[in-house]
Order: C-alpha cells, then sequence, then structure tokens
C-alpha cells in the first residue's frame, strides 16, 4: 500500500451498498479496496431492514464506529447503528435485534399499544438476565409470562398491573376506554406472584370490581364502602331526552345520582356547558343530583353527611321542596274549615 494512502483495506463481499470497488491481487489473496465515501450508507441500511448489527458486519467495525463520530450513523444500543435520525421506532427495534427474550415494558409498551403519541425518553426492557446499563434503556431482570407478551412488547393489561403499585391511572383508563373486566387484572396479578409491591397493586386490583374510572372515583368507592353505604352502582348508563349519560354514581332505587368533578375535565368550556345541559336533562327525569369535587371528597364527614342526608330525605319519601311556613299553613286550613 503506497505510503500516506487513506485508503481502508478489508475483506468483504460486494453488495449493493458499494457503489464502486476495484480488485486487485496481493501475497495474503483477494482483497477489496474502498474508499469510505465509496460506500452507500443508506443502500446498506435499507437492505438490513434499517438497523446494522456489528456482529453481521464484522469486517466495518472500525468504520461503524467512525460514522458514528461523523454523524452518518447513530447508535441506540451496542453493537446497533441505525440512520442518524434516530426514531423511537428504531430504539424498540434495537431491543428486538439485540437482546434476545427481551420485552419491552412500561410507558414504551403502552406508547406501541394504546399512545403512539406519549413516547419516553427511557424505554424499560425486561430480559432474562441481568445486562448492563445503557443510556436510553432501562433493564430488569424478570421473566414476563408470555401470555402477556406479543411481538416483543407487553400487553397493556399487565402493565397497567406493574404501574398499579403505584397508581392505578392506567387500569382505570383500561376499563373506561376500552371496557377491559376487572378479572382480568386480577388473573394478570395473580400470574406474577412474589414482587415487591404486590401488596398496593392487589389493593388497587380489588377496587376495580365496582369499575371506578378516575382516581377521584376510586376514593369516592373507598368511603362509601368505609361507611357502609349500600345500594350504588357506578357508572350507570341512564337515558334523558333522547341523550346518553354515565352516572358516576347511581342509587338507581332513589334515584339519586352522584357527580364527581374532576378540575382538570370541567374546565374546558365545552365540557362545562354539556355538564350543565346534562344536569338539566337527569333533573327533568326526576333524578336528585348531588356534585361532589376532590377537596370536598377529601372533607370525609362533609361529603358522607351529605350523600346520607340525602338517602334518608328520598327513602322517607319527603317532598323536595321546603315546607309551608307555619302561619302560611294555618291560613290554608282556616280556609278549608269555613269553605
Amino acid at each position: 500500500m503506497p505510503s500516506g494512502s487513506s485508503h481502508l483495506w478489508i475483506t468483504i463481499q460486494t453488495g449493493e451498498e458499494l457503489s464502486t470497488a476495484r480488485r486487485f491481487e496481493c501475497k495474503f489473496g483477494r482483497l477489496l479496496l474502498i474508499m469510505l465515501d465509496m460506500i452507500d450508507v443508506s443502500a446498506l441500511l435499507e437492505r438490513e431492514g434499517g438497523l446494522l448489527l456489528a456482529r453481521n458486519h464484522r469486517p466495518l467495525k472500525s468504520s461503524l464506529s467512525r460514522w458514528v463520530q461523523k454523524g452518518v450513523l447513530a447508535r441506540p444500543m451496542r453493537g446497533v447503528y441505525a440512520h442518524p435520525t434516530l426514531r423511537f421506532e428504531d430504539r424498540v427495534a434495537a431491543v428486538d435485534a439485540r437482546i434476545p427474550g427481551g420485552v419491552v415494558s412500561g410507558e414504551a409498551a403502552i406508547a406501541l399499544t394504546l399512545h403512539p403519541e406519549k413516547r419516553p425518553e427511557v424505554i424499560e426492557v425486561c430480559t432474562p438476565t441481568h445486562r448492563m446499563p445503557q443510556r436510553g434503556y432501562r433493564f430488569i431482570e424478570r421473566k414476563v409470562p408470555a401470555e402477556y407478551v406479543s411481538n416483543g412488547v407487553m400487553h397493556p393489561v399487565m402493565c397497567a398491573v406493574d404501574k398499579a403499585k403505584d397508581d392505578a391511572g392506567w387500569i382505570d383508563e383500561l376499563v373506561r376506554d376500552y371496557r377491559v373486566g376487572p378479572q382480568r387484572f386480577a388473573e394478570a396479578l395473580l400470574a406474577t406472584p412474589c414482587r415487591a409491591g404486590n401488596v398496593a397493586r392487589k389493593k388497587r386490583v380489588r377496587r376495580t370490581r365496582t369499575r371506578p374510572y378516575s382516581e377521584l372515583e376510586r376514593l369516592c368507592h373507598d368511603e362509601f364502602d368505609r361507611h357502609r353505604i349500600r345500594g350504588w352502582v357506578a357508572n350507570k348508563t341512564v337515558y334523558c331526552n333522547g341523550r346518553r349519560y354515565e352516572l358516576d354514581i347511581a342509587f338507581e332505587k332513589e334515584r339519586l345520582a352522584i357527580e364527581l368533578d374532576g378540575y382538570k375535565y370541567h374546565s374546558d368550556p365545552g365540557a362545562f356547558e354539556a355538564d350543565r345541559i346534562r344536569q338539566n336533562d337527569l333533573v327533568s327525569a326526576g333524578w336528585t343530583v348531588i356534585r361532589l369535587t376532590w377537596s370536598m371528597m377529601c372533607d370525609t364527614e362533609y361529603a358522607i353527611n351529605t350523600v346520607k342526608s340525602e338517602l334518608q330525605r328520598l327513602r322517607r319519601g319527603q317532598p323536595k321542596a321546603a315546607k309551608l311556613e307555619s302561619a302560611s299553613l294555618r291560613q290554608l286550613l282556616r280556609r278549608l274549615r269555613f269553605s
């Protein structure tokens, strides 16, 4: 090789990624002389499905590192190279290509199954063996039951049960938006026994039997059970004036509706107007409506006493209007006596 040459000597088979090449003989056998700028990296990536694995391109090992430094490639994971505009999908594909038995879980699994717009910075991966930390990934040594894995991604039900260690937000979303039954969460919890945090998970999964749609509803259901308030059903569907509504909590026999108002939802002007129409329809259909906010539910005594008092009034059959004043009542009786 001439002195001062910047040529790279490697042994490699020609393919679509090579734009030009020159061959010659030497005592070490047939070699291919390639200039770095003569390799079409885009074509190489396309041929390999968007990812280059170092183990499949050992002759290009030093070149791959150099291309990363020059910004021609990106390295989402050790031994894996992708297009410099690294996408979330490329980072997920790197898990499947590099980690046998790896299962994408947590927020990344939810992004792939339910919320593609919510892509986390760190991808959580369950692995059968211990792995060293890598930037952009969080590895958890854990075996996930096969029935809760699809194409290397954890099922949303199992993700929700996992997160129930801290809060039940994903469980409530699956119940509310996807009509997932309480039994599904109980089965997922039983499939992963002896885990840290299962006590908290069990408590939140058990509460799902009353089908709450939010944390506020869970709090209300807990307080109703604690104070032994019976005869209610959550998220009851009713029809009023040709419109369909779901009552947060309904006492069907007494026709008492408990509406739980969260600030996030009711701060929207459109939702506010729709809520006023909803209440008018319910009242016109004979329902008594009590509205409770998060602050009211935190004042447990006020919330429970309000509900109990209204239930007692309705169960006694007393009219809702205030009683006539005693003077007016006496005048009415006098007129009836002399009529």
